[in-house]
């Protein structure tokens, strides 16, 4: 069985839990959770993948406030598939 890693899903980033700032908030914060599952800092900026990240609010699970002005943005599990896809880009 696979391990699961807490949080791997997840990315705490500038912005605000609001509707206003939730599409924002989730895209860098899935520009995060990209570059952590590929292991690459290119990925976080890879052309190839900008679809995935203008569509990342569709995958927000959980948006909740963090310390300093920051949120913490959660995705749910249907974006597994598509950062495996990000893994081979």
């Amino acid at each position: 069985a696979a391990a699961t890693v807490a949080g791997l899903y997840e990315g705490t980033v500038p912005g605000e839990a609001s509707d206003a700032g939730r599409g924002a908030a989730a895209e860098a914060a899935l520009r995060q959770v990209v570059v952590r599952v590929t292991g690459s800092r290119a990925a976080g900026a890879d052309p190839a993948l900008a679809p995935l990240y203008a569509s990342a609010a569709r995958y927000v699970q959980t948006l909740r406030p963090a310390a300093g002005g920051l949120v913490t943005v959660g995705f749910d599990a249907d974006v597994a598939p598509l950062l495996a896809h990000a893994r081979r880009a």
